[in-house]
C-alpha cells in the first residue's frame, strides 16, 4: 500500500510542477498537453493503472501477483514520503509522456477505459523494453528499495 501510495504522491508532484509551469507560462508545446491530461480526474488513477500492469518491467522481475510487491521494511519511518516518492518521480516523468503520446482518442474517455489502459500499457511496456537499458536507471531506486 506503501508503494502505491508514494506513486500517487509522486504522481501528484508532477501534477503541481506542471500547474506551476502554465501559472508561469513556461510550458512546452509538450509539457500543455500533459497538463492537461493530468486535469481529468481520473488521469491519476490511469496512469497507476497502466503503471499495475507495468510492474514486472518495473519490479525488474516476474510478480506472482500485485500484492506481493511492496516496500522493503528499513523504509517503513517517518520520512516514508519524500523517500520513496522521490524514487518514484524520475519514472513518473518518464512514463507519463510515453502513457499520453499512446492516447488515440478523446483523453476524457480514454481515462475512464480499462480496454484503453490495457492497450496503452502494452504499447507502453514495448517502448520500455526496446529502451531496457535506458529506463533501467529510472526504475533501479524503486528496484533498490521493494522487495516480493
Amino acid at each position: 500500500m506503501l508503494l502505491i501510495q508514494a506513486l500517487s504522491v509522486a504522481i501528484s508532484n508532477y501534477k503541481l510542477e506542471l500547474v506551476e509551469g502554465e501559472r508561469h507560462a513556461t510550458l512546452n508545446d509538450p509539457e500543455k498537453a500533459l497538463h492537461a491530461f493530468l486535469q481529468f480526474s481520473t488521469s491519476k488513477l490511469f496512469i497507476m493503472g497502466v503503471m499495475g500492469q507495468l510492474a514486472p518491467q518495473i519490479a525488474g522481475r516476474p510478480l506472482p501477483d500485485l500484492f506481493a510487491w511492496g516496500v522493503s521494511a528499513s523504509y517503513f519511518n517517518d520520512k516514508w514520503r519524500s523517500n520513496l516518492s522521490g524514487r518514484w518521480e524520475p519514472l513518473v516523468k518518464s512514463l507519463v509522456p510515453l502513457i499520453v503520446s499512446n492516447i488515440e482518442d478523446e483523453m476524457k474517455d480514454v481515462v475512464r477505459s480499462t480496454q484503453e489502459l490495457t492497450r496503452i500499457a502494452l504499447k507502453v511496456g514495448f517502448q520500455i523494453q526496446s529502451l531496457k537499458s535506458s529506463y533501467n536507471s529510472v526504475m533501479s531506486p524503486i528496484r533498490d528499495v521493494t522487495t516480493v
